[in-house]
């Protein structure tokens, strides 16, 4: 009779990889077979670690101790921030005291990462102690490769003292700072990003960019780069941009260099934010407010631009506005006209005509070599009559794009439904 126990410790190890981590330590407990299979880096090369309910139970520092040297990847967050009433806050001084225990722990064993990730931190004062020991353990890395802060809100001191540890980071070629709170003025950050020579791909709030890390680029003259991810929320000061001359001067640095802007939650005042020097390649605008929708003309503006300045360089574009009213479709006609390189393009949004969709499939359809891998277009204005007419278009471009899988269909209900075409 064939059991468990005869298969391989590969097969084991995969079996034991769909448990969470106390249950993957208790099948370490089962025999020395389970043991080995459970003492594998495919099991322990990534750890997420939620400082406040993980580090309430014992297994997690239990399980870095014996499996640390598995280790590549963390990441270290909070679960949640409490009111700052005095109960809760009582409670939280006891999960900080047992990160300040972790982070130590992590520092005596030597961990060396390859890649570590920051997420979810706010200004809270239990928090500096965590901060200061969690920038000794970050000081403390010699081969990080990838280093990301996502959603994190310090005070300037704080900050200032985190980014002081990107200094050590002299192989780092993965860069993300999201949607963090960024002091203004950024002082003392200039310099924190002096060592990042090697840095490929760059992931960043716009306002950072603009407050000192594009000229730390220029200055240390890095000519690696070969992405950059500019992220722009609706809190951003686009008063003063990048100048185009920056942009001429990185391009030049680094000629492979392709850039993404990808816009949140704000359809209006980003004239001067698009330039000829950017070789943008990615653009999205996603915007689920009501507000700073209501007055027309702002997508029609900002899609045109986009399409004028850069329908040589576009490879994907994304749109969602759930709330805008306007109707834009010569300009998604121009989209699938001028721009030669788009490859992914997806629009959520009010169509004025099912026409203009039958147009769009004609230009698809005339076209000698098909350049998209996805297009898509959900219609939010269409009435149940609209139904009838995307039947007529999928039955007169269903077999001209049947490699490439079209799908119409309508979903919904009433008078409101959603209209999808996929090539």
């Amino acid at each position: 009779m064939i059991t468990i126990n005869h298969l391989p410790l590969e097969i084991i190890t995969e079996i034991v990889s769909y448990l969470p981590r106390k249950d993957r330590l208790a099948c370490s407990q089962v025999s020395s077979l389970w043991n080995r299979a459970v003492d594998c880096r495919q099991l322990w090369k990534f750890m997420l670690v939620y400082l406040d309910s993980d580090l309430a139970d014992p297994t997690t520092a239990i399980i870095t101790k014996m499996y640390h040297k598995h280790l590549l990847t963390i990441e270290l967050c909070w679960s949640s921030f409490p009111v700052p009433a005095r109960g809760i806050l009582h409670d939280f001084r006891q999960y900080c005291k047992k990160a300040c225990e972790y982070l130590t722990l992590l520092l005596n064993l030597c961990v060396q990462l390859r890649s570590i990730k920051i997420s979810t931190w706010s200004d809270v004062p239990c928090l500096k102690k965590v901060t200061y020991h969690l920038c000794k353990f970050l000081r403390s890395q010699l081969h990080l490769v990838e280093v990301s802060f996502f959603n994190v809100d310090f005070c300037v001191v704080e900050s200032a003292r985190l980014m002081a540890c990107l200094r050590s980071f002299t192989d780092v070629s993965r860069l993300e700072i999201i949607h963090c709170d960024h002091p203004n003025p950024l002082p003392h950050w200039r310099s924190s990003f002096d060592s990042l020579k090697c840095l490929q791909v760059l992931k960043v709030d716009y306002a950072l960019l603009n407050g000192g890390l594009m000229d730390s680029l220029l200055r240390q003259k890095v000519a690696s780069l070969k992405c950059i991810e500019m992220i722009v929320g609706e809190m951003d000061d686009l008063r003063r941009c990048i100048p185009e001359e920056s942009w001429r001067d990185l391009c030049e640095q680094c000629p492979m260099m392709r850039v993404g802007l990808h816009i949140k939650n704000r359809c209006s005042d980003l004239g001067e934010l698009l330039c000829e020097a950017i070789p943008l390649t990615v653009f999205t605008l996603t915007c689920g407010k009501a507000s700073d929708q209501t007055r027309g003309g702002h997508l029609q503006n900002i899609l045109s631009s986009m399409i004028r300045i850069y329908h040589r360089t576009l490879e994907k574009v994304y749109v969602q506005l759930n709330n805008n009213t306007e109707t834009v479709d010569e300009t998604l006609t121009a989209i699938v006209t001028r721009c030669s390189r788009l490859k992914f393009f997806e629009f959520h949004g009010n169509v004025g005509s099912v026409e203009t969709l039958r147009k769009i499939c004609e230009i698809q359809a005339g076209m000698e070599e098909k350049s998209f891998k996805r297009f898509s277009i959900v219609a939010k204005n269409m009435n149940f009559y609209s139904h009838r007419l995307f039947q007529t278009l999928h039955r007169d471009f269903g077999r001209k794009f049947r490699d490439a899988d079209i799908q119409f269909r309508t979903s919904g209900c009433s008078n409101k439904n959603l209209v999808y075409i996929y090539y």
